[in-house]
């Protein structure tokens, strides 16, 4: 029981979150021409010509440029990665869950709907849309492909939300 308020106390605590997270645009472009750099050094390091070509120079040109090559890979993915979010419905206390996570960070919950502030949901090709009362958007959550649709379509038939 304990720990299911301590739960509950830390959703409350993350959903009044802002849900324009992630890294800034001047980060983005920071991190990419970094990226970049890092990996064209990488490469260019063997376009250096070299008085001997011993084993322990070609060693330590591969290993720099294998070092080099990765953090620029690295630095890209930081530039182009982009917030996942998903709404996890909840059934034992009737909530839905908005909730964004990155491929390297923890997943984070932004917003949480009880089932009965929420009046319709609608499904259309591209995203679902939670409608609130007086017809009101709660939250938009964009659909990646048809079979994420069809599975959202076949656990919202079961799910008690539309009852």
């Amino acid at each position: 029981m304990l720990a299911a308020v301590e739960f509950e106390a830390d959703i409350q605590e993350v959903s009044g979150r802002s849900e324009n997270r992630g890294p800034s645009v001047i980060l983005r472009i920071v991190c990419f021409l970094f990226g970049i750099s890092f990996i064209a050094a990488g490469i260019g390091l063997w376009m250096v010509p070299g008085l001997f070509l011993d084993g322990g120079i070609i060693l330590t040109k591969a290993i720099l440029s294998i070092l080099l090559c990765a953090a620029g890979v690295g630095m890209t993915q930081i530039s182009i990665e982009r917030p996942l979010r998903e709404l996890h419905f909840d059934r034992r206390f009737q909530q839905v869950y908005l909730v964004e996570a990155t491929p390297r960070g923890p997943a984070q919950v932004l917003k949480v709907f009880d089932y009965e502030n929420i009046s319709k949901v609608d499904v259309t090709e591209t995203d679902i849309v939670l409608v609130g009362q007086f017809d009101q958007t709660l939250t938009t959550v964009p659909i990646e492909s048809r079979r994420v649709r069809e599975e959202l379509i076949e656990q919202l038939r079961s799910d008690p939300i539309l009852v």
